[in-house]
């Protein structure tokens, strides 16, 4: 009889196993082929440029300078005269694969950091991927937080297409990536808060080290989440050495992290406490920032993901149910990245769409939508403020704001607080008369034969198509296995 048992539970937990990632594998092929085939292909971003240029110089140049010809607020003048770019190295460093690929297919990219290329549009590709496997993640991190596979892929659904997730993932920029990389190190010690593992810590440590490598503003981040780890291993009443071990293994990577940025910024600079933005610094008033960060329109994030509106109010709805600890870790992250912002002399992010700076808590934020999957008599509000976010992001994903900010009459400071001036309504314009940079529409920006873009758009295609109804039908499948009402 025991034998029996051994053998029928040998053949049911590999497919136990396979089901446990089948749908955040679905949703990550869904979302990949979506972004692709909505992609805009062009760097047109000045952040992004530099950040391809320095990509470029780690491999066809072996070092860590660019061209000097890159202007000059983007660039630092070491003592000997060589140029280093002014951020960090993580993003740059991570996408060296997506690189080695376009040099392997259609041969290295030109110096230049303003000429389009087959290899810097397939370098582009690296945010379509992180964000589509950021939306793997959160749904792997939603089903285990409200333990629902149909409120975590509707979750999902809302946060892919309808927030400033969808026009970022087009764009080669370091925020999505700190997204995804914040995002799995809270999935793993929200996940293994009753069952903490070396290695799960680990794994946690290492994605928060290398955000922090990405951008150094992370490290605050970075220190909240570890709180938030101290918290739990405290309340389990883990002798002290246990407790300093778990941490050492979380905390290890973040201080290699500072470490390795000390010595970038002293090879680039010659001091190790320049943080690389000489001539920049805090001198936005606090107010003015936050009101532009949350509320103007034309930096506003209730403008830009509406959704973010009924988050602020569902978070609340989470605590009540018993998630303070990771509702008070959410709201703390949320708070103090738009604190950190609120203030910077450039706290508008620049010729972007949206809250730049406010697109790594993005993805957390939006768990606090949950309680109104719960609201049939509300639903009407979630899906009209979901359509808005969707049309709105449509603007932002099809059209450029550098042309538009570069052709209207309006001044930039009235593009950031007066409504007709704002790009939502500039770039609607744009769109209706359709002046669109995406990939497909402009036939990949002239680079790529018919034949190319026929096979690059049915790849697309298929994967979301295949990525969408094997994800819907796994969906509904382990719903009913939970006996939640089925759908997606």
């Amino acid at each position: 009889m025991t034998a029996a048992k051994e053998c029928i539970k040998r053949k049911t937990m590999p497919r136990l196993h396979q089901s446990r990632f089948a749908v955040p594998f679905y949703i990550f092929t869904f979302y990949l082929g979506f972004y692709l085939v909505s992609a805009q292909g062009i760097l047109s971003v000045a952040d992004s440029r530099v950040n391809f240029q320095m990509v470029w110089a780690l491999v066809e140049t072996n070092s860590l300078t660019i061209d000097c010809e890159i202007r000059e607020d983007f660039i630092e003048v070491s003592p000997s005269g060589k140029c280093y770019s002014k951020y960090d190295l993580g993003l740059a460093v991570t996408s060296i694969p997506f690189y080695l690929l376009g040099r392997a297919l259609y041969g290295p990219a030109p110096p230049g950091a303003d000429i389009i290329s087959k290899a810097q549009i397939v370098v582009g590709m690296f945010t379509q991927f992180v964000t589509a496997a950021t939306c793997a993640v959160l749904y792997l991190l939603a089903s285990n937080l409200l333990d629902s596979h149909k409120k975590a892929f509707d979750l999902v659904m809302l946060f892919g297409i309808c927030t400033i997730a969808w026009p970022y993932s087009s764009q080669f920029l370091s925020q999505p990536f700190v997204a995804l990389l914040l995002l799995v190190a809270v999935f793993i010690l929200i996940k293994g808060k009753g069952n903490p593992t070396q290695s799960g810590y680990a794994i946690a440590g290492l994605a928060l080290g290398w955000a922090c490598f990405t951008r150094l503003d992370t490290v605050p981040l970075a220190l909240i989440t570890s709180g938030y780890a101290f918290f739990q291993l405290r309340q389990k009443s883990w002798p002290w050495y246990a407790v300093c071990r778990f941490m050492a293994f979380l905390l290890l990577p973040v201080l290699l992290a500072i470490i390795a940025y000390l010595v970038y910024q002293f090879i680039r600079s010659g001091q190790w406490l320049q943080i690389g933005y000489e001539g920049e610094g805090w001198d936005t008033p606090f107010a003015l920032g936050l009101y532009g960060l949350l509320f103007s329109p034309g930096k506003g994030l209730s403008f830009y993901s509406p959704l973010a509106i009924l988050a602020f109010v569902g978070l609340r709805q989470l605590w009540q149910r018993g998630r303070q600890a990771e509702v008070a870790l959410i709201g703390t992250l949320f708070i103090v990245q738009l604190a950190i912002y609120a203030s910077w002399w450039a706290w508008d992010g620049g010729w972007t769409w949206g809250p730049r700076f406010l697109v790594s808590t993005q993805p957390l934020l939006i768990l606090g939508l949950s309680p109104w999957l719960n609201r049939p008599k509300q639903s009407w509000l979630l899906l009209a403020l979901a359509t808005l976010g969707y049309f709105i992001q449509m603007i932002g994903v099809a059209t450029d704001p550098i042309n538009y900010l570069g052709m209207t009459h309006f001044s930039y400071e009235q593009t950031l607080f007066t409504p007709v001036a704002s790009p939502i309504w500039g770039q609607l314009q744009d769109l209706r008369q359709l002046r669109v940079v995406l990939f497909v529409a402009n036939q990949g920006h002239g680079l790529f034969t018919k034949i190319e873009m026929i096979i690059f758009i049915l790849a697309s295609v298929l994967l979301m198509v295949f990525g969408g109804i094997q994800a819907v039908r796994t969906v509904r499948r382990e719903a009913d296995k939970a006996h939640e009402p089925s759908g997606g």
